[in-house]
């Protein structure tokens, strides 16, 4: 009984491996594929590698520098807001924050 073997080409591991592929030896289990090489076992094993790389990529100082970049941006953007927001209420360019303090205190 010959069992039929895998369909994908791979390359061996090496100095000349580029140049020397040969078909995976293993059985096919799935659509020509050995459970290696079907299809949707590679895409759930790239899926779980990026899971696994972003847990540790927020973990690591880079991530943690990006999210505290962005929070700053963010909260730059709402002192601007605030400021402008501050300067276009009416009279306030006319405003002396000195001046109303003399008046209270009778200068």
């Amino acid at each position: 009984m010959d069992k039929k073997k895998c369909k994908k080409i791979v390359y061996p591991k090496g100095r000349y491996g580029a140049f020397h592929p040969y078909g995976c030896s293993r059985n096919a289990v799935k659509a020509g594929y050995c459970k290696q090489h079907h299809p949707d076992s590679v895409v759930a094993r790239i899926k779980k590698s990026k899971e696994r790389y972003e847990i540790k990529y927020k973990n690591s100082a880079s991530g943690r520098l990006e999210k505290a970049r962005k929070r700053i941006k963010e909260l730059e953007k709402e002192i601007a807001r605030l400021k402008t927001r501050r300067h276009d209420k009416e009279g306030y360019e006319n405003h002396n924050p000195l001046s109303e303090m003399q008046r209270t205190i009778g200068g």
